[in-house]
């Protein structure tokens, strides 16, 4: 993967925590402040490509943007 992730819903790039690992991008994103966090869990990927295949579709890349609050906004 490259040096960066382009984040759709904020219409943005951010640096990727962990570049020249192959991995793909899932994203914890604060509606209220826009704080990005990485999502370091492989068990996601695994769990949605099997389903995907499971349905006779190949996935090749997938990128998950999760909207929330952080923890400082949450209080």
């Amino acid at each position: 993967m490259g040096l960066v992730h382009r984040i759709a819903s904020l219409n943005a790039y951010v640096g990727c925590v962990h570049p020249g690992e192959p991995h793909d991008g899932h994203f914890l994103i604060c509606k209220s402040c826009h704080a990005l966090a990485e999502l370091n869990a492989p068990e996601i990927n695994a769990a949605i490509k099997q389903s995907a295949l499971n349905t006779g579709f190949q996935p090749v890349r997938q990128t998950i943007e999760i909207m929330g609050l952080c923890p400082e906004c949450h209080r």
